[in-house]
């Protein structure tokens, strides 16, 4: 069976009344993208229990006096059995309401609450995580967007509770929180261009990115990489580099079955270098350092450190 592809109708409204910067629209447009093509496919599935291969963002056209950004979000299901199997979760009022292209007539899905609240959401949690991300205010909101209207009416579209509702956004999101908090400070930016001005998905005030939240997130977000150490006891530590003068230059190992690439060996304080120096293969206590690869999305060993030897 083929895939099938189905276009849901989508909204943008910045409420500013001055026009926006050309600039300032094709980077939310753009980041409104990376939210769909990303985010959007997995979160969906989880929340549906449909199979959705992919996503994309078509912009449809704008509307003046408020800016709209006119949408459609393309999803491609793995057949017809899972795109109606989404439809059934997702119609409103027990029915599914359509209309139709200009040209081919292709099917357009409208009003559908339940895929605005997930974009919603999580265009909200990447902005709690920008906004985490700033050393220059005293307390940054709850990192919690289980009280976000698009948690809550979102919950109910899916028959789920809130809590299990943000858990599906934060684990999707939080597979590349970095890439989820820089969209959303660029879906946000050009309503922090005036001080009153705020972000409205679908044209239904309800749904709608708070103003304190726009307010605190910062027109760039850095993020540290993120690192974890782990301790391991009694391994065996296969050198590959040595140096007798120094304890944390010119040492790398590896670990057979725990960090199978070479890394940097480094040497504790009070161990000597000379114990080790010449020899292919130690015991010891350690602490292996990885780093969340941007390419791989994957946890990555990048040290090994050799906190006390054990003689045989």
């Amino acid at each position: 069976m083929s895939e099938c592809v189905l276009l849901v109708e989508h909204s943008v409204k910045y409420t500013n009344r001055q026009p926006l910067e050309v600039k300032d629209v094709i980077d939310s447009l753009s980041a409104l993208q990376k939210v769909s093509v990303f985010f959007l496919p997995e979160a969906l599935s989880q929340l549906s229990g449909a199979a959705i291969v992919s996503a994309d963002l078509l912009v449809e056209g704008f509307q003046h006096g408020s800016f709209v950004e006119d949408v459609l979000i393309k999803l491609v299901f793995k057949d017809q059995i899972e795109m109606d199997k989404f439809l059934e979760r997702v119609r409103e009022g027990g029915r599914n309401v359509y209309r139709n292209l200009p040209g081919n007539g292709s099917p357009v899905l409208k009003g559908a609450v339940a895929v605005t609240c997930v974009v919603g959401a999580l265009v909200a949690a990447g902005a709690v995580w920008a906004i985490a991300t700033r050393t220059d205010i005293p307390a940054p909101i709850s990192l919690s967007i289980t009280d976000s209207n698009f948690v809550v009416i979102g919950a109910e579209s899916y028959k789920i509770s809130p809590k299990d509702f943000a858990n599906v956004i934060e684990k999707v999101g939080g597979q590349d929180k970095k890439k989820l908090a820089q969209a959303s400070a660029k879906i946000l930016a050009p309503a922090k261009r005036e001080s009153d001005a705020t972000v409205v998905m679908d044209n239904n005030d309800t749904l709608a990115i708070p103003k304190d939240t726009i307010d605190q997130i910062p027109d760039v977000v850095e993020f540290e990489p993120f690192e974890i150490d782990q301790q391991h006891s009694d391994v065996d530590v296969e050198i590959r580099a040595s140096d007798r003068d120094s304890a944390s230059r010119g040492w790398a190992a590896i670990i057979t079955g725990l960090v199978d690439r070479r890394v940097k060996l480094i040497l504790d304080p009070g161990i000597d270098p000379n114990k080790l120096a010449g020899k292919f293969k130690v015991r010891a206590d350690v602490v292996v350092k990885s780093r969340m690869s941007t390419k791989t999305k994957r946890m990555e060993p990048t040290s090994i450190t050799v906190t006390s030897l054990i003689d045989d």
